[in-house]
C-alpha cells in the first residue's frame, strides 16, 4: 500500500494522529510506503498540491494490484486518470465553499465504479447519496482509538469530570462552564484547546471549580483521562473545525470519542445522530439533548445518582465496544478486507 498525507504527522491535531494510527495499524497487515511532506510548509494549499505532485510518480510506478491511500480527493481522482486502484477516505460533504477542482474531482471519483471511498459515519454516506451520484464502493469506517491497559476506576462517587479537546465554537465549553456554576461540589479539568483558544479562554471569568490544564502531548492524554470520574463531550448544535468554515455536526466522528472509549470510564455526549451510531445510552455511554443545558444539566444528576456497578458496567461496555469494533487495528482490517486490498 501507498499511503498519501499532505500533513507532517507529528500528533499535533486530530488529523494527524488518526492517520499516524491508521498507517501503524495498516503496518500490521501489509507493507506500507508513507508519502508526506517532508518539510514544515504553513500554506495548506501549497502543501497539498506539492504532495499530489509527488505522489505521481508512485502512482505511474505503482504495481498493478497495488492500493493507493490518501485523504486528498485530487490525489485519488489522478489514480483514476492513471486506472491505478486507490482509497479515498472521506470526512466532509464538499459544499460552495469548497475549491471548485476539488468538487469536480470528487464527483469524478464518486460516479465511477473502479473508485473506493471509506466515509466516517453512516449519517455521511446518506448526505453523499443524497447530494451524489454514487457508483463507487462505499464503507462506513468510524474514527477509533488505540486500545490501552486500563482498570475499571471506583465510581462510587463522581468528582472529577474532564473535557479533552479543541476550544472552538462547538465545543460545549460555555454549557460546562454555566454546569460548573450549579455544581459546586464537582471539579472540572479541561485539557486542550490552542495557544489563540485558550488566550480567548482567559478572558471569560469561570468558577473556581475549573481547572484549565491547556494543550497536552498525546502522548500524556490517557494518563489524564484515566484519572476521571466522568469523561464529557457537549458538542452543540454547530461544530466548527480548526482550518476550515465547514461545520461537521451532521456526520462528525470524533476521535475525542473513541479515546474516551478506551479509557473505560463513564462518558456523557451529545446525542447528535453520528454520535448515536456508536453510543447506546445507558449502555456504553450516556447521551443528553444536544444544545440543551437542562438535558445535560439533567442527564449530569442522573449519572451522579448511579451506583457503582452501573457505571462500571456502562464503562466496560464502552471499551469492549472499542475493543470489537472501533480500535485502529479494527478499522485497518475491516478496510483491508472490504476492498481486498493488498
Amino acid at each position: 500500500m501507498i499511503y498519501v498525507t499532505s500533513r507532517i504527522l507529528e500528533e499535533k491535531s486530530a488529523s494527524e494522529i488518526a492517520e499516524k494510527n491508521l498507517i501503524e495499524a495498516f503496518q500490521k497487515l501489509m507493507n506500507v510506503t508513507t508519502v508526506m511532506p517532508k518539510t514544515s510548509i504553513k500554506s495548506r494549499f501549497l502543501k497539498k498540491f506539492l504532495i499530489t505532485i509527488v505522489s505521481i510518480k508512485y502512482i505511474t510506478l505503482s504495481n498493478s494490484d497495488e492500493f493507493l491511500y490518501s485523504r486528498d480527493i485530487t490525489t485519488c481522482f489522478l489514480c483514476l486518470i492513471f486506472r491505478k486502484n486507490f482509497i479515498l477516505e472521506q470526512h466532509f460533504v464538499p459544499d460552495k465553499r469548497t475549491n471548485f477542482i476539488v468538487q469536480w474531482c470528487f464527483r469524478k471519483v464518486l460516479v465511477n465504479k473502479r473508485s473506493k471511498v471509506v466515509v466516517i459515519s453512516k449519517q455521511l454516506e446518506i448526505l453523499l447519496n443524497k447530494k451524489y451520484t454514487i457508483n463507487a464502493s462505499l464503507l462506513v469506517a468510524h474514527s477509533g482509538a488505540k486500545i490501552c491497559d486500563v482498570t475499571n476506576k471506583s465510581n462510587s462517587k463522581v468528582r472529577a469530570i474532564t473535557y479533552a479537546g479543541s476550544f472552538l465554537p462547538g465545543r460545549g465549553l460555555e454549557l460546562i462552564m454555566k454546569a460548573a456554576l450549579e455544581f459546586k461540589g464537582l471539579h472540572f479539568h479541561l485539557y486542550g484547546g490552542s495557544q489563540n483558544e485558550l488566550e480567548k479562554f482567559y478572558k471569560i471569568k469561570i468558577g473556581k471549580n475549573i481547572t484549565v490544564h491547556g494543550d497536552l502531548q498525546h502522548e500524556y492524554l490517557h494518563s489524564k483521562l484515566k484519572s476521571a470520574d466522568l469523561l464529557i463531550a457537549p458538542y452543540d448544535e454547530k461544530v466548527s473545525i480548526r482550518g476550515s468554515s465547514i461545520t461537521t455536526e451532521a456526520y462528525m466522528s470524533p476521535l475525542k470519542l473513541f479515546e474516551y472509549m478506551a479509557v473505560c470510564r463513564p462518558l456523557l455526549i451529545s446525542d447528535h445522530p453520528s454520535i448515536k451510531e456508536v453510543i447506546k445510552h445507558g449502555y456504553n455511554g450516556f447521551l443528553y439533548k444536544r444544545g440543551s443545558y437542562d438535558s445535560f444539566r439533567s442527564a449530569l444528576f442522573n449519572i451522579l445518582e448511579q451506583d457503582e456497578l452501573t457505571l462500571k458496567k456502562v464503562s466496560k461496555n464502552a471499551m469492549q465496544s472499542l475493543q470489537k469494533y472501533y480500535s485502529w487495528d479494527m478499522r485497518a482490517k475491516r478496510i483491508k478486507s472490504a476492498f481486498n486490498v493488498h
